[in-house]
């Protein structure tokens, strides 16, 4: 198992509040796929550049826009590794990059969204957990 290159208990509130809002829009996105389909997806391609700017929304949208056309998993997964190589300088946004990757893989498999929040909130200690866990749910229930 790889361990992430940064802890999430470790990051300042700014940028733990920058990863939830990123995988709240993932999950949400998911929602969306699962319940209109994922062709669906298309409007909110420039939504995630838009809300995301720089690397993190381009990212976002590259790999939107790879799941909509119905590429292969694993060449989505090589495309988003290669991305995170390349173009990550930081811990946290090595971290923020491989969330986006596996969530927008579980997003393609159409994955429920509450296992979507069980999955990000494995990256805080357990004792933490339902804090992010009861966040995430909020946030989606709301929309």
């Amino acid at each position: 198992m790889n361990k992430p290159t940064v802890s999430y208990a470790k990051l300042s509130a700014r940028k733990q509040k920058k990863i939830l809002d990123i995988c709240s829009s993932i999950i949400l996105v998911n929602k969306k796929a699962r319940r209109e389909g994922i062709l669906s997806l298309e409007e909110n391609l420039s939504e995630q550049i838009e809300k995301f700017p720089g690397k993190t929304g381009l990212f976002m949208h590259t790999l939107l826009m790879l799941i909509i056309d119905g590429k292969d998993p694993e060449f989505i997964e090589q495309i988003a590794d290669n991305y995170i190589l390349y173009s990550c300088n930081t811990r946290f946004q090595k971290l923020s990059f491989e969330l986006i990757k596996k969530l927008m893989l579980m997003l393609q498999r159409g994955t429920d969204p509450i296992q979507m929040i069980h999955f990000v909130s494995s990256y805080v200690p357990i004792e933490k957990s339902n804090d992010i866990y009861m966040t995430l749910f909020n946030l989606i229930e709301e929309q």
